[in-house]
């Protein structure tokens, strides 16, 4: 009887430690993760993909990359750095790198392929602001 109880008593003690670390599982999706559409569905990343296949593969096409890169450069010094891109080019230049500042200074002109190592270094640089 002594050997019933302490085996019920140490049960009951097992499942009472644990209960606080169970959390309550959900079997089916809430209404947020629905509503959210996955990422390969987002039509602006199907259109940075395409736009940066066109100018790495194709010369019909003009190059919509380059408008991209260079807004992200600037909303990138203007919160981390406070530089304006547009009004102060000699602050920017001085934080920007190199390469990066070539490339925002000469926009292409015309509709051949674009440098596909030209195009990695400039998006590097601004992932480095």
């Amino acid at each position: 009887m002594v050997l019933a109880g302490l085996v019920l008593g140490l049960a009951l003690w097992g499942a009472t430690s644990t209960t606080r670390d169970v959390e309550q599982a959900y079997w089916v999706s809430t209404p947020r993760q629905e509503s959210a559409p996955p990422d390969a569905m987002d039509y602006r990343l199907l259109r940075l993909r395409r736009d940066l296949r066109d100018a790495l593969e194709r010369d019909d096409r003009g190059d919509h990359i380059y408008p991209v890169v260079r807004e992200l450069a600037a909303e990138r010094l203007l919160a981390h750095h406070d530089v304006d891109l547009e009004t102060e080019p000699e602050r920017a230049r001085a934080v920007l790198d190199p390469h990066l500042w070539n490339y925002l200074t000469r926009p292409p002109t015309d509709r051949r392929k674009r440098s596909k190592s030209a195009l990695h270094t400039a998006i590097e640089g601004v992932e480095q602001l």
